[in-house]
């Protein structure tokens, strides 16, 4: 748990960015907010949730803050420890409202 900086890769164009990230064992999965999916490559289709485009993995119902809420999954790799990459799904979601544009969930968590 903590306040980390990760580095977030999009394995389908390979755009990378740097981020400060929350790690929360509170929290299953991780989730980015819609800006640093923006900065990733990410279409504006995927960005709004658009379960039809070729970039989401998945679609899963999940509990946060707000209450259950359908969410869209994309792949991203995730190195926070060294250089271990964690390859993994997130959601995207908006967290402009939150302190850290991205949480790292248990799941994600060496």
């Amino acid at each position: 748990m903590g306040i980390h900086k990760v580095k977030l890769t999009n394995p389908l164009n390979g755009d990378t960015v740097e981020v400060t990230a929350k790690f929360d064992t509170g929290a299953r999965f991780s989730s980015i907010d819609k800006e640093v999916a923006k900065s990733l490559g990410f279409d504006d289709d995927t960005i709004k949730g658009d379960a039809e485009s070729d970039e989401v993995a998945g679609t899963a119902t999940t509990k946060s803050a707000n209450g259950e809420e359908e969410r869209i999954f994309v792949d991203m790799n995730i190195c926070h420890t060294g250089d271990e990459i964690v390859k993994t799904q997130v959601s995207i979601t908006d967290r402009s409202h939150m302190e850290f544009p991205v949480l790292i969930g248990l799941k994600d968590m060496n």
